[in-house]
Formats: structure tokens, C-alpha cells, sequence
């Protein structure tokens, strides 16, 4: 069972008046509010009994009106920085791995570095052995290097 502030008298507020931890008592228990999703027909909320997040369907022709029993303290977390990837392309030497992103999306194939020759790389993909020829325009990015 998770702690929340309890108030005395109970406050009535409609569904879509509810704030991020609000203690809502509804037919199956209490569950702290969370968010809205895109679309609006349930919640998220967080259950009071074993601290486990649910979506909880809106029913608004049964009762439309929710009885607010007390007020919980979301955890913040903290989302750790990412570090910006850097261009690796002068320090890599033999048979090392790297990483170029290319296309639109956030795709990026592994490399293992054979060679420069003026303005390309020569790699080898490390699972088919295929040998291509990079340009060097491209954000090469070691493997012991990558952000993530």
C-alpha cells in the first residue's frame, strides 16, 4: 500500500478536472491520477494497493463526477543527459567499430574500419564481410564513444 496525503472531507471534481495526483476512489480501489493519453477515453493512474500503473476506462454515463479521497507525490525522474556524438572520423584505426547515422530516421549501420583513401573510408560490415566504400561526410561515431 502506497503512503498519500488523506483529506478530511472528500472533494468531488469531474473527470476531466482531474491533476496529476489526485487520489481518485473509484469501483475497483484508489488509484492516484497520472495523465490523459491522446484520445481521452481512459487514464493512467497508479493503484494505491500494490503501486502498479493502469489505464482506467472513462465512464461517463455512469458517473462522470469522481470522488477525490487525497493527494499523491509522483517520483520525479530525472532523465540522464545525453552526450552529443562526436565526428570520430580522424581517430579510428584498424579494426575498430563505429557507427555512421544516415537517412531521415534514426538509422545507423556498424562498421569495421579498413582504411581512408582521400575523401572515403573503406569498411567492412563485421556480419557479411562486405566491403563499401564511405564517404567521409558522413558522423562516424566509436563504438566505445557512442552517447548512449
Amino acid at each position: 500500500m502506497l503512503n498519500f496525503t488523506r483529506f478530511t472531507t472528500p472533494i468531488t471534481k469531474s473527470t476531466y478536472d482531474l491533476t496529476k495526483g489526485d487520489v481518485v476512489e473509484t469501483g475497483t480501489g484508489l488509484f492516484a491520477f497520472d495523465r490523459f493519453p491522446k484520445g481521452g477515453k481512459n487514464w493512467y493512474g497508479k493503484s494505491m494497493n500494490d503501486g502498479k500503473n493502469y489505464r482506467i476506462r472513462i465512464i461517463s454515463y455512469i458517473n462522470s463526477d469522481k470522488k477525490i479521497v487525497g493527494s499523491y507525490n509522483f517520483e520525479v525522474v530525472a532523465k540522464a543527459a545525453l552526450k552529443s556524438a562526436s565526428n570520430d572520423v580522424s581517430n579510428l584505426g584498424k579494426d575498430d567499430l563505429f557507427v555512421i547515422k544516415h537517412g531521415r530516421g534514426n538509422n545507423a549501420e556498424l562498421f569495421r574500419y579498413v582504411r581512408q583513401t582521400g575523401r572515403k573510408v573503406v569498411a567492412v560490415n563485421p556480419i557479411t564481410n562486405k566491403t563499401f566504400n564511405i564517404d567521409k561526410n558522413f558522423t562516424f561515431t566509436k563504438i566505445t564513444n557512442l552517447p548512449y
